[in-house]
């Protein structure tokens, strides 16, 4: 069993009826006619007024709140609780069903509680499975968290950070920019517009080689 691209911890989504919208603006109709997009810019607009700020595509905080800090800095992270301002990328998970994430991947103890249970009073580990991640796993993982947290990347820091690895999703962003009004290529960045902002699901679901044959489908993409 193979890891996902996008990690536990960032699921993009179920993205059907996004999808469906996603297509629909691309084609030149208007983001209004998107569902749920009046509701999620009302809320956009409507928080903030009373005085906290926006942090990644869901959340809202207090200007001194550690994520708003984090979310201004370029600090932000997310991991399948949400956003987090936490640099460390070592998660253990305890209890029945939760995933650990380390260097190497992911590992998920058993999720029923009587074996949990008995693998624990057995002096036994209680993870029953994981997956390692690939290189590209790393790549796609990456550049999917910095979309959702920063609604944007750029290339000469994923190249940086993952070398020629890079090269093959680089050349995805640059198709998909191409043929898309929902990210924007400007020199060495890659950037999801503010207009757009609430299909970032969709978006860094572009990146996601595993979505397609996923049984599971976590959240709403707007």
């Amino acid at each position: 069993m193979r890891a996902p691209s996008a990690p536990p911890q960032q699921p993009v989504g179920h993205a059907v009826q996004p999808a469906r919208a996603f297509a629909a603006a691309a084609a030149g109709q208007p983001l209004q006619q998107c569902g749920q997009l009046d509701l999620a810019r009302g809320g956009a607009g409507f928080i903030p007024a009373a005085g906290s700020a926006r942090v990644g595509i869901d959340h809202f905080a207090r200007p001194g709140d550690g994520l708003a800090v984090a979310a201004r800095s370029g600090r932000l992270g997310r991991n399948f609780q949400g956003y987090t301002d936490d640099a460390c990328r070592t998660l253990i998970g305890l209890g029945a069903s939760s995933v650990s994430r380390f260097a190497q991947g992911y590992a998920q103890n058993a999720a029923s509680t009587g074996e949990h249970r008995r693998l624990i009073e057995s002096g036994r580990l209680a993870a029953v499975r994981g997956v390692a991640l690939s290189p590209d796993d790393r790549v796609r993982g990456w550049l999917i968290e910095r979309l959702m947290c920063d609604f944007g990347f750029s290339a000469a820091r994923l190249r940086q950070r993952f070398g020629t690895a890079a090269d093959s999703v680089l050349r995805e962003a640059a198709l998909t920019a191409q043929g898309s009004p929902h990210l924007v290529r400007d020199g060495d960045r890659f950037t999801i517009p503010p207009e757009s902002r609430p299909l970032a699901r969709v978006v860094a679901a572009c990146f996601d080689s595993y979505l397609p044959s996923a049984a599971a489908r976590h959240s709403a993409a707007v």
